[in-house]
């Protein structure tokens, strides 16, 4: 009984694994964002307003009933089912695991992982791709030629492959 909460103390291993799992799905969303955007700033601010919004699509900070069309855009989203899963197997009148909440939290980390290897394989880092982009364009790239980003202070660079062809972030 902590503040006069009543949990089952059989879920919390149950429970720690479901935080876990909505965690590092969450956090998978997270890195797709980042590579998105244009700088660390945008992602902070972009990320906490896209977070905020799911809280209360999900039905998190929300006491009573939503309409339907939102309950149904809630319901694809991975923090609903990281709450609904958290009350059920913390339930004290007996606890029980929402196997659909953990499939779509599964889903999303899934989803996002594959996203995350493939635009962090292709290195998508925008500030500095985008300055490599425009000097290339520019035509003031030579081959090989190395270069760093004016825009960034933590020594990102980029190289230039050909007078035509592309630039990657190194």
């Amino acid at each position: 009984m902590f503040f006069d909460l009543d949990i089952a103390a059989s879920g919390l291993p149950a429970a720690a694994a479901l935080l876990l799992l909505g965690t590092v799905s969450i956090t998978a969303c997270g890195f797709v964002l980042a590579s998105l955007v244009p700088s660390r700033n945008a992602a902070s601010a972009l990320g906490l307003g896209i977070l905020f919004l799911a809280a209360f699509i999900s039905n998190v900070f929300v006491a009573g009933q939503m309409p339907s069309w939102l309950d149904t855009v809630g319901a694809l989203l991975p923090l609903k089912h990281l709450a609904h899963s958290l009350v059920t197997v913390l339930d004290p009148t007996g606890p029980s695991v929402s196997w659909t909440g953990v499939a779509v939290m599964m889903a999303w980390l899934v989803l996002a992982a594959l996203l995350d290897v493939r635009l962090f394989q292709a290195g998508a880092i925008p500030v500095a791709a985008r300055y490599a982009a425009s000097v290339v364009a520019s035509g003031r790239a030579r081959v090989g030629h190395i270069g760093p980003d004016p825009a960034s202070t933590n020594g990102i660079g980029w190289t230039c492959e050909s007078k035509r062809g592309t630039c990657h972030v190194r």
